[in-house]
């Protein structure tokens, strides 16, 4: 009788324990910071990068280790969203719209690691009129690391990103203007980023124009 009441206890810490698991490994819905009836509402533009990074992308000399991903914004938008979750929860996989790394399901089979992935998002200004076009100064629009609002990552923490970005509060019916934007993928803990990770990016309104790029070269010739 004992020895029952014991196991009860361990059985429900096993039980919890294999929920968070679970959880920890199911992709949540990408919502907005717009909200209706107490619920977020989710983004209906949400393309994603799909890749795997098979060897280490060293540490630079400010001790960052990261990656830069591309996007063009076609038209104003009330919001845009990013996140970054590593790694890949095991029932996702690239939907149509969606990018991937040329070798990712191949990497993906063999390399189950992960790392802590932080975001910045960022907005191109053309620092000439004249060829070539991708010479831009890049302005950091918003960034973030260690959201609470993404599930936890298989050991249980919370480390993935996500943020919402708004253009400024203070002008009535404003909205993010079009043009090329990029998301930088680092870590902020001098950690190597390796494993497999999805960066999604995401708008309230329909465009299925909008994709990510892991060069701007492929970028250009999406828009020729």
């Amino acid at each position: 009788m004992m020895k029952q009441i014991l196991m009860k206890p361990f059985l429900i810490f096993l039980l919890l324990l294999f929920c968070l698991e679970a959880s920890a490994q199911r992709l949540s819905k990408f919502e907005s910071s717009q909200v209706i009836n107490s619920d977020r509402i989710p983004y209906t533009s949400q393309p994603g990068f799909y890749g795997c990074i098979a060897d280490t992308i060293f540490l630079d000399s400010n001790n960052i280790s990261s990656t830069v991903f591309y996007f063009y914004l076609p038209d104003s938008s009330f919001e845009i969203g990013v996140r970054a979750i590593s790694p890949v929860p095991d029932i996702t996989s690239p939907r149509p719209g969606d990018n991937t790394d040329s070798s990712y399901f191949e990497c993906a089979t063999t390399n189950k690691g992960y790392f802590d992935p932080a975001i910045i998002l960022q907005k191109g200004y053309l620092k000439t009129s004249k060829l070539p076009s991708n010479i831009f100064e890049w302005i950091t629009i918003a960034q973030n690391d260690d959201s609470k609002d993404l599930p936890a990552q298989p050991n249980l923490l919370l480390r993935n990103a996500l943020l919402r970005k708004q253009p400024n509060a203070k002008k009535k019916n404003s909205k993010l203007s079009p043009g090329y934007y990029r998301v930088v993928l680092t870590n902020n803990k001098s950690h190597y980023l390796i494993g497999t990770f999805l960066l999604q990016i995401g708008i309230v309104e329909k465009n299925k124009r909008l994709m990510l790029y892991n060069s701007i070269e492929d970028l250009e010739k999406s828009l020729k």
